[in-house]
């Protein structure tokens, strides 16, 4: 996949099952010997699917090298994100926990080119730190800019608004929905009044994640892009058909909150906001089953109407 670096260093690694190095302990290129061998994976007693979508290979000078998902015309943007955001994980100490991240979608990603991701150490804080990944395809220009924040544990108080979900369907009563695949199992939640246009969808990352809290992050950064572009076009959902219109991901962002594991049952709740000169912004929520808020989604999408042209943006 792509030239190996002159070196002969191309090290196939997940954050998550290596110790990372710390924030500027390294020189850029430099080898570090934790890093685990390349070859095949596992992550707990199940493989999952997810695992291979977020492995990369180390290229030296703070870049990496992901594959595009099989069998999709476009790259997803959630993988994108999630390798991105995987890339910037790899240089940060590991007592630094991304809480947010931030991306703008450039460009439709090709599915037939790898996605080499670039990044930028910005700052390194006492506290936070910040990092900026440009990813790029060979034959293109960029496809993501992403900036991720990291913070250390702090003590602090702890709130959240009360949320209702006794009144919910349960995942196990629902059939697969519309963004179900081989990565992410996926539950629509029939409307049932509420808030106009809202929309619920249980989901879960499919497999055994292991205990590593990262890769549940990279994992609900993944999935944190199923859907928002439908609740988009929701409130003009009436005035649009697939044949008519061209919907995709302009900006990202996602706050994670607090822990938890993206291989368990999930709520995502979405609501459009604003819808017009073709773009529409959604913002979502996602709870654990028992009601703990872990994670803030905003998105803004384009709803243009008229056949789709992949590059005109």
């Amino acid at each position: 996949m792509g030239h190996r670096p002159r070196d002969g260093r191309r090290r196939r690694v997940l954050h998550g099952q290596a110790v990372a190095a710390s924030a500027g302990r390294l020189d850029r290129g430099e080898a570090d010997p934790r890093l685990p061998p390349r070859g095949p994976l596992t992550v707990g007693a199940v493989r999952a699917p997810l695992h291979d979508r977020l492995a990369l290979d180390e290229l030296g000078g703070d870049r990496f090298r992901g594959a595009p998902e099989p069998g999709h015309r476009h790259v997803f943007g959630g993988l994108v994100v999630a390798q991105a955001l995987a890339a910037a994980c790899r240089t940060v100490g590991v007592d630094q926990h991304v809480h947010s991240l931030h991306a703008t979608f450039v460009r439709t990603g090709r599915f037939d080119e790898p996605l080499d991701h670039h990044v930028e150490r910005t700052r390194d804080g006492v506290s936070f730190a910040t990092r900026r990944v440009v990813v790029r395809q060979p034959s293109a220009d960029p496809v993501l800019v992403l900036t991720a924040s990291f913070h250390g544990d702090e003590d602090g108080d702890d709130y959240q608004p009360p949320v209702e979900l006794t009144g919910l369907p349960r995942p196990e009563d629902l059939p697969p929905g519309r963004y179900d695949g081989d990565v992410v199992d996926c539950r629509d939640v029939p409307p049932a009044g509420g808030p106009p246009h809202e929309r619920h969808m249980w989901f879960r990352v499919r497999g055994d994640l292991g205990d590593d809290p990262l890769v549940h992050v990279l994992a609900l950064a993944y999935a944190s892009d199923n859907g928002p572009t439908r609740a988009a076009r929701e409130p003009q959902a009436h005035l649009l058909d697939r044949a008519s219109r061209q919907s995709l991901s302009l900006d990202h962002a996602v706050w994670f909150l607090r822990p938890t594991r993206a291989d368990r049952w999930l709520l995502s709740t979405l609501r459009p906001v604003s819808t017009g000169r073709s773009r529409g912004l959604v913002h979502g929520t996602v709870h654990t089953a028992d009601g703990v808020l872990v994670a803030a989604v905003t998105q803004e999408a384009l709803q243009r109407l008229g056949p789709a042209d992949d590059q005109a943006r």
